[in-house]
């Protein structure tokens, strides 16, 4: 039972793996292409002019130069494709694929077709490497070096006779089981190694409190959503004070401070979506960012109704008399994340000048200087 609970695991982090480094295991399988493709390129040109000069008896014949113009090609691609900005998955993927398909190709013809009497040198050790090359999903690696396996059998049969044949297909399937259990174990450690990547991330963009986003992480990933903003409605980003917030730790102690921050926490986790982005960007200061929202007046109801939960789920229990201010700008276009902030926290600040305890709204206007606040709200 113990080892059941272990594979599902083990294939759970494996989904999980390939999910969460998707996009930085294609920028790894793009460069390891180019690196492949080009020393592949190097060594074939150099065993083709030291090989006579080491084995007397051996002559090059055509068959050798048919895997040059292949790996020119790929590096001419994947130095074209890294200039690219936008970067396909899919395009990426079935490059390396293709560039798999084409070494395996090119290996079994050399080790098949020019000395049927002499046993293979390459597609067994071809099958130890190929599962460590790229970065691939277990059933993807092994479809295309068993179907190898399968073709390579068949190859050798009709070409090959003997002992020459038995031990040809003997040692390729040695070599095939072991592949299974190179690519096994490598694979799990780079699951291990990139888990605990990922683990350390999460930990490094968290504010240790309140289990939200710091700031740093806050503002960076605001900043890329706003960048990569493909929605043409309309977007908000709030930033909220609790007023008089000394008075808490001076009146009722540290712990007391603490625990207003977080429940504030746990009210903005519970009241807004998975996409939208919460944080903590000072002492008993936070930042959200709502990525979807119709329009103004829905988000004077999102104000409204976050100054009401943080007051009957953290502020009531104070014995002191405590309330929140919030800044918030609404915006279509795809401002900087700074002259959005410095909008928002201006408008906390008339907010508080107004006499805190609730919010203003101001609506971003692009390629002018000042804004207007556009509603308000008293708690």
């Amino acid at each position: 039972m113990r080892t059941v609970q272990m594979i599902k695991e083990q294939n759970r982090l494996r989904k999980q793996y390939y999910i969460d480094f998707e996009t930085e295991n294609m920028l790894k399988n793009l460069h390891v292409l180019q690196t492949a493709s080009f020393s592949s390129l190097i060594m074939l040109v150099i065993l083709l002019l030291v090989t006579p000069f080491i084995i007397s008896s051996w002559s090059v014949t055509e068959v050798y130069y048919f895997f040059i113009p292949a790996a020119m090609g790929f590096y001419l691609f994947t130095l074209f494709y890294q200039r690219r900005e936008r970067k396909s998955h899919f395009v990426v993927y079935y490059a390396c694929n293709l560039y798999c398909l084409a070494l395996i190709a090119y290996i079994m013809v050399i080790d098949i077709y020019p000395y049927p009497e002499s046993p293979s040198s390459f597609f067994p050790l071809l099958l130890l490497v190929l599962p460590v090359i790229f970065i691939f999903k277990s059933r993807n690696i092994f479809s295309i070096t068993v179907l190898a396996e399968i073709v390579y059998i068949l190859l050798i049969s009709r070409v090959k006779t003997g002992l020459i044949a038995e031990n040809d297909i003997f040692n390729s399937l040695v070599a095939l089981l072991f592949s299974f259990v190179v690519s096994t174990i490598v694979t799990n450690l780079r699951i291990r190694d990139n888990t605990a990547k990922l683990n350390y991330q999460k930990l490094s963009a968290m504010d240790e409190l309140t289990g939200i986003a710091n700031k740093a992480a806050c503002e960076r990933r605001i900043a890329e959503a706003i960048r990569k903003k493909k929605y043409h409605g309309h977007s908000c980003l709030i930033v909220l004070d609790i007023d008089n917030f000394k008075g808490v730790n001076d009146t009722l102690g540290h712990q007391a401070g603490d625990a207003v921050l977080i429940q504030t926490g746990i009210v903005l986790r519970n009241l807004f979506l998975d996409r939208d982005i919460v944080g903590r960007i000072g002492g008993d200061e936070f930042m959200i960012f709502i990525y979807d929202i119709e329009g103004q007046e829905d988000v004077k109801d999102k104000c409204g109704q976050l100054l009401e939960n943080i007051r009957e789920g953290v502020l009531e229990r104070l014995s002191m008399n405590i309330t929140v201010s919030m800044g918030a700008v609404v915006f279509k276009e795809k401002p900087s994340f700074d002259s959005l902030f410095g909008l928002a926290d201006r408008a906390l600040y008339d907010a508080k000048r107004c006499g805190k305890g609730q919010f203003v709204l101001t609506a971003y206007k692009a390629k002018t200087t000042g804004e207007e606040p556009v509603g308000q709200r008293k708690v």
